[in-house]
């Protein structure tokens, strides 16, 4: 649950931060681009503007490779199950009531969290992975649609064309 609690907030925080980088740079950069200015500070101007649009487009990046965005709910909804669960088992109550000592409930307990665990790695796998890999197979068949458009495309002939 720690593991848990920390890899939520960590992705929260990446997340947050990749994302605020994001927005903030993209709205700068269109200001930065639009100012007329001439001589040296011209030539700053540029290279600011291009290093912060190599940021921005690293952020990006970064935080589409590594699904921070979905990481961290997720992470969260799981720590949140196994206190829900831990909350339980401690106050006997629940699917523990019917237990009269922890030392009994131990083995529900235990098979309640593998259970949990369980379903959160199919959870991750379904949500997190296969969404990268869906991206990546849209991506390639992008290119090879992409690949396999001539490169001009005439007009459609028109109804008096045909005839």
């Amino acid at each position: 649950m720690s593991w848990l609690e920390r890899r939520a907030a960590g992705s929260q925080s990446w997340y947050n931060r990749l994302r605020l980088l994001t927005i903030v740079g993209g709205v700068i950069i269109p200001v930065l681009v639009g100012l007329d200015v001439t001589g040296t500070t011209s030539d700053l101007l540029r290279w600011s503007v291009f290093g912060l649009s190599l940021v921005v487009a690293l952020a990006a990046a970064v935080e589409g490779f590594f699904h921070f965005s979905d990481r961290w709910p997720h992470y969260r909804r799981t720590a949140e199950l196994l206190k829900s669960d831990g909350s339980l088992f401690f106050h006997l109550c629940g699917p523990y009531s019917r237990f009269s000592h922890h030392r009994t409930a131990y083995p529900v307990f235990a098979a309640q969290v593998e259970v949990m665990m369980q379903r959160d790695v199919e959870v991750f796998v379904a949500t997190v992975v296969r969404h990268d890999d869906d991206q990546q197979s849209e991506q390639a068949a992008g290119q090879t649609e992409h690949a396999d458009r001539p490169s001009e495309q005439q007009p459609a002939p028109t109804e008096r064309e045909q005839t």
